[in-house]
């Protein structure tokens, strides 16, 4: 369906001289891509209404999206899996913070997990999705430390006020670092299973 909405699109502006010929299977890449994020994130924001959650819902797209574009990660084949990935991902959020919200998880645990963090980001990201130059990678891995560190901040600073979304927060970097640490594995996984069948 959002491919063939994404062909109309790019047609018609081939037909009103916008674009060329050649362009338009970009063009329709282009507005699947962007048509299916759009419905991503409505439907995140829409759950979050619906639930009474609306401010977690914009912390959660607001932590995914502005990291995950500078650390690379696991990416599903398809949007729809992309897509069902995302909305997954809020709703254990919204559920772990539901069921764990009323337990006191100790500073020194989540100091921890913190430092495991950062190390993964100095050490391992970004994980490249295409090609990077060493200059991409470097800036990538800057920006990744530099809002991680901003979006602890805000978390210890909540936390610290007894505001709750600050455990939300952190209930949302810990997943993202899950599936990073997953991806990673994967990766391995993939690399030694080659080697092994080259020899």
């Amino acid at each position: 369906m959002l491919n063939q909405v994404s062909k109309k699109m790019s047609h018609f502006l081939r037909k009103e001289g916008i674009i060329e010929e050649k362009l338009i299977d970009v063009y329709t890449y282009g507005f699947e891509l962007i048509l299916s994020s759009f419905l991503a994130v409505s439907v995140v924001l829409f759950i979050g209404f619906f639930l009474h959650c609306l401010i977690e819902s914009i912390l959660f797209l607001t932590c995914i999206i502005t990291l995950r574009l500078h650390t690379g990660g696991y990416h599903a084949n398809t949007y729809v899996g992309c897509n069902t990935l995302l909305i997954a991902s809020f709703l254990l959020c919204i559920y772990a913070y539901a069921i764990m919200g009323s337990f006191k998880i100790f500073w020194s645990v989540q100091i921890i997990l913190m430092l495991i963090n950062f190390i993964i980001v100095f050490v391992f990201l970004p994980i490249e999705n295409k090609p990077l130059r060493k200059s991409e990678k470097s800036k990538y891995k800057k920006i990744s430390l530099a809002m991680l560190f901003l979006y602890y901040i805000i978390m210890l600073f909540l936390e610290i006020n007894n505001i709750k979304l600050g455990f939300f927060i952190f209930i949302v970097l810990e997943l993202i670092f899950g599936t990073i640490i997953f991806e990673l594995i994967r990766r391995r996984l993939v690399k030694n299973e080659k080697l092994f069948i080259k020899n």
